[in-house]
């Protein structure tokens, strides 16, 4: 275990994975998601011809966002982030642990990107 976690503040879906490297904690996993759920409306923010500072942070995560998902291959993405943003299961193409490995990895690239972590 590491000593740097509290494991008191990791979900338990979060603790599933076996590879402790990529435990985050929990306001840090939660700010994750929230950013893919809210990417439509970053897109939208980070249209505008204005360097205020709603712009700025958005085309920082978009950019962040961009780059975390490249970690994960291409057949595994749209089932990852349809189940972070709209919660659905993704289809089982894969075995559920596959699934759970890549978005865990997905998150924490994104939390780095981010430097939440």
């Amino acid at each position: 275990m590491r000593d740097d976690v509290d494991y008191r503040m990791i979900s338990a879906e979060h603790r599933i994975i076996s590879d402790e490297s990529y435990l985050l904690p929990e306001p840090v996993y939660a700010q994750c998601v929230w950013i893919v759920r809210d990417i439509d409306r970053l897109r939208d923010v980070a249209k505008s011809e204005y360097d205020a500072p709603d712009v700025l942070i958005a085309r920082k995560r978009i950019a962040a966002y961009n780059k975390a998902i490249r970690v994960v291959p291409r057949e595994y993405r749209e089932g990852i982030l349809r189940n972070i943003s709209d919660r659905v299961k993704p289809d089982m193409t894969a075995s559920v642990s596959t699934w759970h490995r890549w978005k865990i990895k997905f998150l924490y690239a994104l939390a780095r990107n981010l430097a939440l972590y």
